[in-house]
């Protein structure tokens, strides 16, 4: 059994079923809004950056939000139930199954890092 084919197989999959509610999604509004809240916090964001009230803790509020995007991992395996028994003699192959789930939720992990830090690196 290909381990990497099949995990292929199953994101592809996934990936399809989510693709017919793409237009739903567009239609909805929601990029405006995010468009709306982006626009709102950068004016709000920058009016800050011109005058950084005195005594504002800038190392806790860094703490605060750094550390849940430190710790939060989400890994997509695409496991299903019946993998408990037909993927389980297989148990020492698995790791080439979970490697490129591990890699890209680990890159992630780091863009979302990157993303606060350099936002709140003004500060």
């Amino acid at each position: 059994m290909d381990l990497k084919e099949l995990r292929r197989q199953r994101r592809s999959r996934f990936t399809g079923s989510l693709v017919p509610y793409m237009g739903y999604i567009i239609q909805s509004g929601v990029a405006m809004v995010f468009l709306l809240v982006l626009i709102i916090f950068s004016a709000w964001y920058t009016a800050l950056l011109r005058d950084i009230p005195t005594g504002i803790p800038i190392r806790w509020i860094m703490f605060v939000l750094l550390v849940p995007a430190a710790v939060h991992s989400s890994f997509r395996t695409y496991l299903q139930t019946p993998d408990t028994i037909f993927l389980l003699p297989q148990g020492h192959r698995m790791r080439e199954y979970f490697a490129p789930s591990w890699v890209s939720g680990n890159v992630w992990k780091i863009l979302r890092l990157a993303f606060i830090l350099i936002t709140l690196w003004p500060l």
